[in-house]
């Protein structure tokens, strides 16, 4: 039985399905696409998270290597404003809170690559135009991705950043 609210009622445990999915397609996607369909994928992740949905839809990334778009995650403090500052960092893709990112293929085949500051005399490629490859926000979740290269301006920074978040399935 579905009720009008997505959930399924299965005896006694009730399962949510997702309302809808937003498609990116690295390699045939197009950000002035709608993202609702495989046919209108957009072509970079953060534009496919931008799409605005209800809030149980998944963005489901086709096989590809998404090396193409950023987000700014604008630092917070730490310890409710006691603790030091984030940097504002660049992401290829920034997933808020409660949002899902998951792969169609898996981390074989899909893969979210960063970028070093190729202006930046820094030996590791570190500096404001670097780019990792995902933040996280809290209770999001990416699953199904090779994730590499990424970069940051910020020396004690990876290529990605997670808050209370859940990584599946994923390569680092």
């Amino acid at each position: 039985l579905t009720h009008d609210d997505g959930t399924i009622n299965a005896g006694a445990v009730a399962a949510t399905t997702p309302a809808s999915d937003v498609y990116a397609d690295a390699e045939n996607g197009d950000d002035a696409n709608d993202g609702l369909s495989e046919a209108t994928a957009k072509k970079t992740l953060q534009a496919a998270i931008e799409v605005r949905a209800p809030a149980n839809t998944r963005v489901v990334a086709l096989p590809g290597v998404y090396k193409e778009g950023s987000a700014l995650h604008v630092g917070k403090s730490f310890s409710n404003g006691k603790g030091p500052a984030q940097p504002s960092i660049r992401s290829r893709v920034v997933v808020p809170a409660n949002k899902t990112l998951v792969s169609r293929g898996g981390p074989l085949v899909t893969v979210i690559e960063g970028a070093s500051d190729s202006e930046s005399s820094d030996e590791y490629g570190r500096g404001p135009k670097a780019i990792r490859c995902a933040f996280l926000e809290k209770n999001a979740t990416l699953s199904g991705f090779t994730v590499r290269h990424g970069h940051s301006d910020y020396y004690r920074s990876s290529g990605a950043d997670a808050h209370d978040t859940l990584y599946q399935d994923d390569l680092f």
